[in-house]
C-alpha cells in the first residue's frame, strides 16, 4: 500500500508561523541557543501585518491562523498591542509559551488569544505555577505540552497526570529530539509507547478548531486513512516527501527571526523578506528535504506524490 497524498483534515485556515525573537527567560538543556540567546530582538510588527494583509487579499475565503513562537513571545513589550491589532484585522492568534508570566498577566491577556499552548519545562517551571496558569486558561482555549526528559521520565509523567486531573485540561507528553533534529533522546521502548498514546489521562478539553489538525492520507487505490496527530506520522516514518509537491507557501507560511519568509519551517523555498518586495507563490514547492520534522509543515500543508 503506497500513500500518494497527505492533506489537512481541516482546510479553512491559512496557517502562518512566526518566530518573533530569541529572547527567553529559560535555557533548557535540550534547547539550542538560537532559541533563547536573545540575539534576535523583537522586531517591529508593521512589516508582518503588511504580509498578513497580502495573504488575506490573496485568499479572501480563508481565515488566517497565526502561531507565535520565541524564545518566549510573552516577553515582547508590544505583545498585547500586537494582539489588539490582529483582532482588528480578524487574524486569529495561537501562541506557544512557557507560561512563566504572572497569573494576573494571564488573566488579562488570555481573552485576547484564540488558543494557548503552554509548554511545561520542569528544569525551570514549578508545578504550582503551571497549575494556576492552566486553571486560568481552562475553557478559554488551551492545553499543556509536557516536555519529558528521558532521564526524568517517571517523575515528569506523574506531574502531568496531577495537572490533568486538578486543572481538567488536556496534557500531551512530548518527546524531545537532539538539537531539534529527527534524532530522539535515548528513550526506552516502553517510554516511546506512552508518547504514542496521547493525550495523558482524560481528554478534558477538546482542542477544537485551533489545534494542530489531523491528516487524511490517500493511497494509490483511493483508500483514505486518517492520522490524528503528528506522532503517528513521525513514529511510522511517513514524513519522507522528497520530490513530492508541497503546498507550503499556499496552505501555510513560515517567517523566521530575521523576517525571511519561507514555504516551511524547514527553511526551504524562501520567497521574500518582511518589509521588502516579494511575490507570494502560486504553485506548490517541490520538496528537497529527506525528512520533514516540523509539526506545522507535516500537518498544515498538503503533500502529493509527483
Amino acid at each position: 500500500m503506497e500513500y500518494v497524498k497527505y492533506e489537512s483534515v481541516k482546510d479553512d485556515f491559512i496557517s502562518i508561523a512566526w518566530y518573533v525573537g530569541s529572547t527567553c527567560n529559560y535555557s533548557c538543556s535540550y534547547c539550542i541557543p538560537d532559541f533563547y540567546d536573545g540575539k534576535k530582538k523583537f522586531p517591529p510588527y508593521e512589516p508582518f501585518l503588511d504580509f498578513a494583509d497580502r495573504v488575506q487579499e490573496k485568499y479572501p475565503d480563508k481565515r488566517i491562523l497565526l502561531t507565535l513562537y520565541g524564545g518566549e513571545v510573552t516577553l515582547w513589550k508590544k505583545f498585547e498591542e500586537f494582539l489588539d491589532l490582529c483582532k482588528s484585522k480578524s487574524i486569529e492568534v495561537r501562541i506557544v509559551s512557557n507560561g512563566s508570566r504572572s497569573i494576573s498577566w494571564w488573566k488579562r491577556v488570555a481573552p485576547k488569544l484564540n488558543y494557548t499552548v503552554i509548554s511545561y519545562h520542569t528544569e525551570f517551571a514549578t508545578e504550582e505555577h503551571i497549575i494556576e496558569v492552566m486553571k486560568t486558561l481552562t475553557n478559554k482555549g488551551g492545553h499543556l505540552n509536557l516536555m519529558v526528559k528521558h532521564d526524568a521520565f517517571d517523575s515528569t509523567i506523574e506531574i502531568g497526570k496531577r495537572i490533568s486531573e486538578e486543572c481538567k485540561v488536556m496534557v500531551v507528553p512530548r518527546f524531545l529530539r537532539v538539537n531539534f533534529t529527527t534524532e530522539l533522546y535515548p528513550y526506552t521502548e516502553d517510554q516511546l509507547k506512552l508518547f504514542k498514546r496521547t493525550p495523558l489521562g482524560n481528554r478534558y478539553l477538546d482542542q477544537g478548531e485551533y489545534r494542530y489538525y489531523g491528516m487524511m492520507v490517500k493511497t494509490e487505490t483511493g483508500a483514505v486513512r486518517r492520522f490524528p496527530n503528528v506522532r503517528h506520522i513521525f513514529f511510522n516514518k511517513l514524513n519522507r516527501w522528497k520530490g513530492w509537491k508541497c503546498w507550503g507557501g499556499i496552505d501555510s507560511f513560515f517567517v523566521d527571526y530575521d523576517g525571511n519568509i519561507y514555504v516551511g519551517q524547514c527553511r526551504r523555498g524562501k520567497f521574500g523578506v518582511l518589509g521588502e518586495d516579494y511575490n507570494i507563490p502560486n504553485e506548490p514547492f517541490i520538496c528537497d528535504k529527506d525528512i520533514c520534522n516540523c509539526t506545522q509543515d507535516m500537518l498544515e500543508a498538503k503533500k502529493e506524490k509527483v
